[in-house]
């Protein structure tokens, strides 16, 4: 029995609900990631897209940890917040 509660980072076409949210709003040759409730999604269309996916969530992590920063991101928006 799965928890519903629990924090899950969900790579690719996974069998999670979260996961075919986030694809069913790409496109043919898109990927990216996305906060869905308690789980980050990573995926892409194709198997090289979801590793393109991965390649810029690292980068964007790496970047934002280097810069004491991260994002908020609701239903709506992006959110650039700085540490204060």
């Amino acid at each position: 029995e799965i928890n519903k509660n629990e924090f899950e980072i969900l790579v690719g076409n996974t069998n999670r609900e979260a996961s075919g949210q986030l694809r069913g709003k790409l496109r043919s040759d898109d990927y990216g990631f996305e906060i869905i409730g308690n789980r980050i999604v990573i995926t892409g269309i194709t198997d090289e897209n979801t590793i393109k996916a991965v390649d810029e969530f690292i980068e964007k992590i790496t970047k934002l940890s280097q810069n004491n920063a991260g994002y908020f991101i609701s239903d709506k928006e992006t959110y650039l917040v700085n540490k204060i």
